[in-house]
């Protein structure tokens, strides 16, 4: 049988990438704006985390003038050890749902992320997705505690653990 990405270590990486997915949207913490939530996203990581690695499509895959799931994002989520699904409203979106779906289709960790607009996802996502988090903030905190506990499967129910324990309080 084989390992899934959890189960097994890409030696050439020292943590692990995670694929960025979700709709192409600003960002408001506090006074500052940031120009979609991804950049958000990794800066507060890579402040954690130096050596984790992103797959950012707005960067790494070529773009039209309307932002749109292409076939180079597939590549990267098969690239990536884990998809990132932010999912900023109600509706989702067409190519995360995409990407999710190929992620797990392909053993990655997929994990959905859900912004304060969204009540619930849609019940076929919630098949899609290994672990659901609520807010970016706790997907920081459980990213950071993956990285210390270790990818592997013991390290995510520990990570998990610790970031709904947070959620609790």
């Amino acid at each position: 049988m084989p390992m899934t990405a959890l189960e097994g270590e890409k030696e050439e990486k020292k943590l692990f990438s995670i694929y960025l997915a979700g709709t192409f949207e600003k960002l408001k913490v506090g006074k500052i704006v940031y120009l979609d939530w991804r950049d958000y996203f990794k800066k507060r990581l890579g402040e954690i985390w130096p050596d984790l690695e992103f797959y950012d499509p707005r960067e790494d895959t070529p773009q039209g003038e309307i932002a749109e799931f292409v076939s180079e994002d597939s590549f990267g989520v098969r690239e990536s050890d884990v998809v990132f699904y932010y999912m900023t409203n109600n509706a989702g979106d067409v190519g995360a749902s995409s990407e999710i779906t190929i992620g797990t289709e392909n053993n990655k960790l997929s994990i959905i992320c859900l912004g304060p607009r969204v009540g619930a996802p849609h019940p076929f996502l919630m098949g899609k997705a290994r672990r659901i988090l609520i807010g970016l903030e706790i997907a920081i905190i459980y990213f950071s505690k993956l990285a210390e506990f270790g990818f592997s499967l013991d390290g995510e129910f520990k990570a998990y653990g610790y970031a709904m324990g947070l959620k609790r309080r």
